[in-house]
């Protein structure tokens, strides 16, 4: 029997195909050894892949919004009683402060693209939790990205009016979605 609205709706992943037991193992392997390993030097290493895909995420956008960033350090450091895993620096413009500093949540569709991809067990899940991982903003990024409030505001209405256009154009495509009645 053919499903009315989605074309190919057999071939598209499910979220309950995604989050298999096994994804959330590995996750839960790599969450429970970060909290006992929490102050010990291996601790640095498990998540070094994930400071390095946070501090290249605000890096690349940087660089795209004119931010003019600096090359990010990666090394930790101690700083006021706390550990500073990694930082790039970069000049926070109107323009180029909100984008750079949650440039981090570019990071969840990564994830969705590891997790749904058929790269091997459990590559795929490592890569996913890393991403993932990396992907939180830290309090710092938040008060960053509104540093500016106006460009923050243009940020969130350029966004607010892509998702509302993304919206029509799937819809018209899509005859069987509507999330709104009409």
């Amino acid at each position: 029997m053919k499903k009315i609205g989605y074309p190919d709706y057999e071939k598209h992943l499910k979220l309950h195909e995604i989050f298999r037991m096994e994804t959330l193992l590995v996750f839960s392997f790599f969450y429970l050894a970060e909290k006992r390993l929490r102050h010990k030097w291996i601790y640095y290493i498990l998540v070094f892949p994930t400071t390095f895909l946070h501090e290249l995420s605000h890096f690349l956008i940087a660089f795209i919004t004119g931010g003019k960033p600096f090359l990010p350090s990666l090394i930790p450091k101690r700083r006021r009683g706390a550990v500073i895993m990694g930082e790039v620096k970069f000049y926070a413009t109107p323009l180029s402060a909100f984008p750079s500093a949650l440039a981090p949540l570019l990071l969840i569709p990564l994830a969705f693209y590891f997790l749904s991809s058929s790269i091997p067990f459990p590559l795929k899940e490592t890569l996913s939790y890393y991403a993932l991982r990396g992907s939180l903003p830290s309090l710092q990024d938040i008060k960053v990205a509104f540093s500016h409030p106006f460009g923050a505001l243009l940020w969130i209405l350029l966004l607010f009016f892509s998702a509302g256009f993304l919206y029509e154009i799937v819809s018209v495509r899509t005859p069987g979605l509507h999330l709104f009645r009409r």
